[in-house]
């Protein structure tokens, strides 16, 4: 059980005080009764010394001694008994002396006889009770004559000696009161100040490293209230820097796209940032201090940070998730080790190199694609003019159906020169944003790219039907926009069927206008859309090819929407058409003429 620190001083110090007291009265009380009794026995003495004075031994007979020192006892109020040397009583104040006992055995009665001041308390077995006996002597030319005792009862002694103990206790029992009174005060003046310090804790244990401790009058208090404020000051600033510090230190992890996050030596995560609780789909109340194997099933990772926590050095890997769409991630892991150099977890971080990866296969593709565009004209033109050199020049026919297809072969590869061409410029004019734009009206744009059309859809019997509402206008590069719109419908046409429409439509919102077009083909499978806007990539290659595509067009539609800040969309289904569409974004007024 646990009390107060005043509850525990308090009776201590009313303790000492009552027992300082009753030892201070117990020795008052001894040293007032012995000063009684020896200022007594003396009194005792000097009357003893009075009868002897009187030598009754020898100038009365027994009897007239008896009567005398009866006659005398009343006048001193003291008893007188004169013994023989030989013990025997010939006269007493009290007691006839022929009725009492042979007193040569009592102590004072032995101590006088041996030549001292005989002194005792003792029970009187002829008085029946306890009395004061001093005893004396007698000489007389040089002879003992006998011993001449005086005697008092103590009862007396004792019925003053009572008066001056309830002195005493009166006395004893009011300083008692002022010492517990004196004693709470005190205990209160020293637990006040330990009072004050416990309640300064406890602001300080709550946060609150503010509040400051009064001073005291008392040197050691004051001196450990001034230290504790001092500390409750330096652990506030401390408090506040590694605060600062842990709040910089989780903004720049929850900024970061990279996946960072720490286990300890037990694989148990011990922190991560945002980026880890969206790739393995945790949140901050479930995912403290679990296993690494209860966040993830991924046995490549669970190896990866093993390894990590079992050796030194930095450790590199990559690792591949294959979810709704495949995400590859590297690996770096490095042991964390505390202030003393002990290693205690480790640290691992996941950068997403998806689109690195995806841009090495696109890389990869391109170069295959073009080799094989390029591939497949220069075979034809170098097979036709070594058949050229070899004879077939001297056939006319022959050699001119073998020219025709070597330019037509030429022609191919040079709409790829030139898209590819288009391509960089359009990319380099975005990259330093120096693409020139102005305030076109769409309907001019439209108009012009359908006139260059008209005349490829008219050979297959397919109308071009156009809705531009005249109002809309878009702060944008009129010619490459129409260029844009030129290449999907010259894709619109080659996929749809003769005696057919083709629709060009601009609508407009809040935010954006739109540029659509959409014919009536074949439709495209789903899984091909992803891919549509790759250089060189064809749904179907053969048939692509046969139509007389470079494989550039709808990258050169997707480059200059981005080249706008807009984006390229379609819809499609197999036997429904394509909807292609070109999304700008709507701007204030002109920028800049063009």
């Amino acid at each position: 059980m646990r009390i107060r620190l005043l509850w525990q001083l308090f009776p201590t110090f009313l303790l000492v005080s009552i027992l300082s007291i009753f030892a201070i009265e117990l020795i008052t009380w001894k040293a007032l009764k012995d000063f009684y009794y020896e200022s007594l026995a003396n009194d005792l003495e000097a009357r003893a010394h009075l009868v002897d004075h009187l030598d009754l031994f020898s100038r009365v007979g027994p009897h007239e001694a008896d009567t005398l020192c009866k006659t005398l006892s009343k006048s001193i109020d003291t008893r007188i008994t004169l013994v023989r040397p030989n013990g025997v009583v010939i006269a007493d104040s009290d007691k006839n002396p022929a009725s009492m006992n042979n007193h040569g055995k009592r102590p004072e009665i032995r101590q006088a006889l041996a030549g001292m001041v005989g002194i005792s308390t003792r029970y009187s077995q002829t008085l029946d009770r306890e009395m004061l006996y001093v005893a004396l002597a007698s000489f007389k030319g040089g002879n003992l004559q006998g011993v001449v005792r005086v005697s008092m009862p103590t009862a007396e002694i004792w019925h003053t000696l009572s008066r001056i103990n309830w002195q005493l206790i009166r006395g004893g029992f009011v300083v008692a009161i002022i010492a517990a009174l004196l004693s709470l005060y005190v205990s209160h003046r020293i637990s006040k100040p330990i009072q004050w310090m416990k309640q300064g804790v406890q602001h300080f244990a709550s946060g609150n490293l503010g509040y400051r401790i009064p001073s005291f009058r008392t040197i050691e208090f004051n001196a450990l209230s001034q230290k504790m404020n001092e500390m409750a000051s330096q652990l506030d600033d401390r408090i506040r820097t590694i605060t600062k510090q842990r709040n910089e230190l989780e903004a720049v992890l929850s900024s970061m796209v990279e996946v960072v996050f720490a286990v300890d030596l037990e694989g148990r995560i011990i922190m991560y940032n945002h980026a880890a609780e969206t790739l393995f789909g945790i949140d901050r109340e479930t995912a403290q201090s679990l296993r690494i194997e209860e966040i993830t099933s991924n046995t490549d990772l669970q190896d990866f940070i093993k390894d990590t926590l079992q050796d030194e050095g930095v450790h590199e890997g990559e690792l591949s998730i294959v979810r709704d769409d495949s995400r590859y991630l590297q690996l770096t892991g490095t042991a964390i080790h505390d202030s003393v150099g002990k290693k205690t977890g480790a640290l691992v971080v996941l950068n997403d190199i998806t689109k690195i990866k995806r841009l090495e296969r696109v890389r990869r593709d391109f170069v295959a694609n073009v080799s094989h565009e390029l591939k497949t004209p220069i075979t034809s033109i170098k097979g036709f003019v070594e058949t050229l050199k070899d004879g077939a020049l001297d056939d006319e026919e022959n050699a001119r159906r073998f020219l025709n297809i070597i330019e037509r072969q030429t022609n191919g590869l040079s709409a790829i020169i030139e898209d590819l061409l288009t391509l960089s410029r359009i990319e380099s004019d975005s990259e330093k944003e120096s693409l020139r734009t102005s305030r076109s009206p769409m309907a001019d744009i439209i108009e012009e790219a359908v006139l260059i059309c008209n005349r490829k859809a008219k050979l297959k019997n397919i109308r071009i039907l156009a809705e531009v509402p005249k109002d809309v206008s878009a702060n944008v590069n009129g010619a490459l926009i129409a260029q844009a719109v030129i290449n999907l419908l010259d894709n619109a046409i080659k996929y749809s069927g003769e005696n057919s429409d083709v629709q060009v439509r601009v609508e407009k919102t809040e935010s954006m206008v739109a540029i659509r077009v959409e014919d009536s083909g074949p439709g495209i499978g789903k899984e091909h859309l992803p891919r549509l806007f790759e250089r060189f990539y064809r749904v179907d290659k053969a048939r692509s090819r046969s139509m007389g595509g470079t494989g550039l067009g709808l990258a050169i539609v997707k480059h200059i929407a981005q080249a706008h800040n807009g984006k390229i969309a379609i819809e499609s289904e197999l036997g429904r058409g394509s909807v292609f569409s070109i999304e700008l974004p709507v701007q204030e007024e002109e920028v800049e003429e063009g």
